[in-house]
This record gives structure tokens, sequence and C-alpha cells, in this order.
């Protein structure tokens, strides 16, 4: 999950600009609905300003885009950590640099263009397909902005876009660079590797308490309480409106308004005579269709009336074009030939059980039940859209409860830890990724979509996040005492590491190196620093293998927490990559190109940061 947000986080450079939230959601002559004088700037880039609602919309979208994409749920601590709202803030200073760049290129973008755009966005439509005032009016309100304001940000992102595209027009790679590039991509190596391990080290030596305190001051910012929150549950159940009254004037009004679904199935007697060809299945017909009697016909042809009965049948007991054939032929008609793999079928129907409707006293029970199910449905989600309706115009939890006369139900302290323990006090029927997603992805005060189980429908307002605390040394003690262990591991492995390669010069034959029982010595078969060749050796030895001068020894290097290593390679070829493995020309030229690109953009960015000077408030940063 790290390594995808940094991935993530890497491409909100200078090339890549966020087309903010604030192109959809805008919309053409409403006027400035919301404007705050609590909006302070926080950075400046020249003689342009960013201000806080800016930085708090692309922020959460940014966030949003995290969250959504992660595998697994993820905290605000955890975003703090990653540097999520300095990377925010660098993008926001470089969308200016870009803004001051498109004005000198004389870059316009014209009213019309934006009011299209916004007028085709369905985000703020209804389910009618018309634009809802009160979601757009919520969302101006929520990120502190106006109209105007929407408008002018979504002219910069698109003037910046342009600029983008025309630096990012295709870039000409010489033939000789690819080359030398493949030639590279495509090396192969064999190389001794020296490994010492020292995971399996036990550490007798008694770690003092002075020692353990000690580390603990060291690291212990690092050392905190898990993220928790607190929800209030608003559930909306069916069995609320079990007591729901229904007279018996609406019992048989829903009766005659649906007489249709209570008549009985109609059945009809039918016969299946099946015959070689198709020629002696038509022949039959017309000879019924001159004597008008079936049972004569078939004595004709020698068949037994008692084989080919199928008895009372119904629709759905035929499939194709038997199905049609029955649902269309009348009493004392025959069908056309079907093909069938025992032949080719005929199908006559002998007789029609006379279809009759149920009477109300038969169904009575039935309708109830089923008009109960449907009152008692229409009820919760009228209940639930008034919930959300209420709560999304005046954003206050309590007062929302209060009006509409609603229970809830409050379960504090939840985290990633003990997510499982809590499921059972939320009480929804959610698996618990689901759960740990709708939680994690609220923001405080927030409540989520609609929820909905058998039982009912069900909403989470998050009530409250309680931040991550540095751990008391008696909460981390163990913890602290472990780290300590495997620091002494580490040191114990690479002084092993050390003394070897220290020796290493005088050894004929390295692998009879015994002084140590955490060494341990092999040679690779073929590799390339890619997965293509021997996938299975860790890319840490593989890279260095690659970086190092061909027999000679590498420095001591870490692959993981106990793991040191050296290496030698020891013989190279162009020659093993097969044909059909070899290295795509066209994708390196692509990946050169966008490599250019990207340094031809940091080029203009440079220029323009000597020429316009930025400067960022401080005390917003320190408020992280």
């Amino acid at each position: 999950m790290i390594n995808k947000t940094t991935t993530f986080l890497k491409s909100l450079g200078s090339k890549s600009i966020i087309i903010l939230i604030a192109l959809s959601f805008a919309v053409w002559g409403i006027g400035d609905i919301f404007i705050s004088n609590k909006n302070p700037i926080i950075a400046k880039v020249g003689n342009k300003s960013i201000k806080l609602n800016e930085f708090n919309l692309e922020y959460f979208s940014v966030i949003d885009r995290i969250k959504q994409s992660a595998e697994e749920p993820i905290t605000d601590d955890f975003l703090k950590a990653m540097g999520i709202h300095q990377t925010v803030l660098n993008n926001l200073i470089n969308q200016k640099y870009l803004n001051i760049l498109s004005e000198d290129l004389g870059i316009k973008v014209e009213d019309k263009y934006i009011k299209k755009s916004i007028l085709n966005n369905p985000i703020f439509k209804d389910q009618l397909g018309v634009f809802n005032k009160d979601y757009f009016n919520f969302y101006l309100n929520r990120n502190n902005l106006s109209e105007n304001e929407l408008i002018n940000i979504s002219k910069n992102v698109i003037s910046n876009d342009v600029v983008i595209s025309t630096v990012n027009s295709q870039s000409y790679i010489p033939s000789y660079f690819t080359n030398n590039i493949l030639k590279k991509r495509d090396l192969a190596r064999k190389a001794e590797v020296y490994i010492f391990d020292g995971s399996g080290i036990i550490i007798k030596d008694k770690i003092s308490e002075d020692l353990i305190r000690k580390k603990y001051e060291q690291i212990k910012d690092s050392l905190l309480t898990p993220e928790n929150r607190s929800i209030d549950i608003v559930a909306i159940k069916f069995n609320q409106f079990d007591s729901v009254s229904i007279s018996e004037e609406q019992l048989k009004e829903t009766y005659n308004l649906n007489k249709d679904l209570y008549k009985k199935i109609q059945k009809k007697e039918v016969y299946q005579p099946i015959f070689k060809t198709e020629n002696e299945a038509n022949e039959f017909i017309q000879s019924f269709n001159k004597s008008n009697n079936f049972f004569k016909e078939l004595n004709r042809y020698n068949i037994n009336k008692e084989d080919i009965y199928l008895g009372n049948m119904e629709e759905d007991q035929f499939e194709g074009k038997e199905s049609e054939y029955f649902r269309n032929l009348n009493t004392k008609n025959i069908s056309q030939p079907i093909k069938s793999s025992f032949g080719w079928k005929l199908i006559y129907i002998n007789s029609t059980l006379n279809e009759k409707t149920k009477s109300f006293a038969e169904v009575k029970a039935e309708i109830e039940k089923d008009l109960r199910t449907e009152i008692k449905n229409e009820k919760v989600y009228n209940k639930a859209n008034e919930f959300y309706e209420v709560f999304l115009k005046n954003k206050n939890f309590n007062s929302t409860i209060e009006k509409l006369n609603l229970n809830t139900r409050e379960v504090k302290n939840i985290s990633l830890l003990n997510l499982k323990d809590k499921q059972k006090n939320i009480n929804i029927d959610l698996k618990e990724n689901e759960l740990a997603k709708i939680l994690f992805n609220l923001t405080e005060n927030d409540i989520s979509d609609t929820i909905e189980d058998k039982t009912g429908i069900y909403f989470i307002h998050l009530k409250k996040i309680n931040k991550s605390k540095v751990k008391s040394f008696s909460q981390a003690r163990e913890e602290v005492l472990n780290i300590v262990y495997e620091e002494k591991r580490v040191e114990k492995t690479k002084q092993d590491a050390e003394t070897f390669n220290q020796e290493l010069a005088s050894l004929n034959n390295p692998k009879n190196y015994n002084k140590s029982k955490i060494f341990r010595y092999f040679k690779t078969d073929w590799i390339t620093e890619d997965t293509r060749l021997n996938k299975n050796l860790e890319q840490t030895i593989k890279n260095v293998i690659f970086s190092t001068k061909l027999n000679s020894f590498s420095n001591i290097e870490r692959a993981d927490n106990f793991k040191f290593f050296i290496v030698r390679p020891t013989i190279q070829s162009n020659k093993i990559i097969q044909e059909k493995e070899l290295s795509n020309v066209d994708k390196v030229n692509q990946n050169l190109a966008f490599s250019i690109n990207e340094d031809i953009m940091q080029a203009f960015l440079t220029d323009l940061k000597r020429k316009h000077k930025n400067e960022i408030n401080k005390n917003f940063l320190n408020s992280f």
C-alpha cells in the first residue's frame, strides 16, 4: 500500500496537473453564494496567491483518490507522515508558475468553453438529469468557494493543460541513444554472491533498563498509539414499521389492480410425435390438415399415442421454438416441424385447461404480506432520504436526528487494530474490509452513503477522530526492547561481513569460509537486471551485480534488516536473451520521450522560479 501511495505522490509533479473537482461541480449563472472572510493566503507565487480554499479543494481531491485506489484503509496519521500536504502545496505552486507562463504565451480560455464543460457534467444532476441547486450550494459552502472562484480555477487548469500538452509533443529520440539503452537492458551476467544473514542470531547479553530507556527517548516520536475514531450509527429498520395497518379496502384495491397476477397458470394437453426427416413431418401435417383428425393420422403412420403423450404442460417447461409454438397454438392445432437431436418434432394441443383467476379470499393473505413489505420498504427509504436531505442542508448531525426523531447508537475508539472486535457492536452486515473503507474514508462530522442490509438502512456519522499519540515508556517498553535486540543482531551480522571482506583477498576458496554460521555462498545462473532471467533473485542483489565492475568485489551492501551481501560479477553476454524476450524498442522510446518532456517542463519551471519568487506561510505548514 505504501509503495502504491508513494508512486501516486510522485505523479503529482509539475507535469501532472490535477483536474480539480471544482470543474465538475461549478454551474453557470447562480452567482456568488458564499464568500468567507476566513480564507487566508497560504502562499504567493509572483503576483498570484494561493488561498486556503484552493488548497483544501485539491488536498481533499488527492486524499480521496489515494483512499479509493488503496487496497487497505489508511489513516490521517499515515497521510501526514507521507507529507501529502507538502506535495499538494508544491503542486499548487507549480500550477501558479504555469499560470504565469500561459499568460506570457497569451493562452486564454473562453467562457463558453467552461460553460459547456460545466453544464454537461452529470455529477450535480438529480435522478431525472436536472441540476440540483441544493447540492451545488452545499459544495460551495463546504469548500468555502464562490462560483467565480471555481470558474477561475477551471480556466487556470485548462490553460495549464494546453501548456503541458504543447511541451509533451512527441520528442525525437536518436537511434544510437535507444540502441545503447537496449544493449544495457538486454545484458546478462553471472556472479558470485556472499550472503550474511543474521535473522537467526540469539542475543544472550542482558539488556539494561538504562539502554532500553535511552533507546525509547531516541525513537519515541515513532512509537505511536493507533489513530481511532468514534462514530454514531443511525439505524432505520424495517421492523420499526411492523405495526403498519392495512385496510380491507386497500387489499381489495390491490387485488383488482393486479388480477392478472393471480391467474392460475394455463396448462395444455400436449402430444409430440417425432419424425426422422423434415419431409416426413411436413407430410404428416398435410394429412392432418385434410382430415383434421390427429389420432386418425397417428394410426395411419403406426404411431402409438401413449408413446408421444407429454401430459398437461406449462409454457416454462419448453424452450426456444417449442415454447413459442406452445404459447401461440390453440386447441386441436399442430405446430410446424422443429429440429432436434432426435429428429423433427411436432407439437399438438389436444385440449386446454380453463384459465381461472384466484379469488380474493384465496390470495388475501399473500396480498397483505406483499403490501405490508412494500409499505415498510417505502417508509424506510423515505425516512432515509429525508435524513440525508436534512443533513445535507444544515450539516448538523444532532439537530437532524432531533428534528426527525431518530435513534442513534455510539461506538467509541475504533481503530484498524480492533475493528474486528468493534464490528460486533456496530452490528451492520458488512465485511471487515468494506466497513474499514467506509470508516476511514470519512472526515469529521461527515456521514456515509446509505448502507443497506436485510434488516434496514444505516448511516455512519464520524463523530470524532482521535489522533495518534506518543506511547509512554511503560506502553512501549517491550516494543523498544525488541528493537534493541534487532539492532544487536544487525550489528553482529555486519561485523561478520566486514571481517570476511577484510580477508576476502587472501581466501583461495571463499565458499570454504567457515568462521561464521550465518555465511552462505552461491553462484548465480544467467541473470538480467529485470525479471526476464532469474526472477527469484532479490532485486537489490541484482542491482549491485550490474553496478559493479566485472571481476571486482562490491562493497558490503544491505539487503534487508538482518542481511548483508557482497557480489562479484564474473561473466557477461548480450547473446543470452531469446529473440521474443528482447526489450521493446517502442516502449523504450516512449519512456525516453516521457523523461525528456519531464526535463523540459522542469527547465521551464526552474526559469520561472528565477524570475518570480514564491513565499509560503510557515504557520500553515506547521498546522499539520
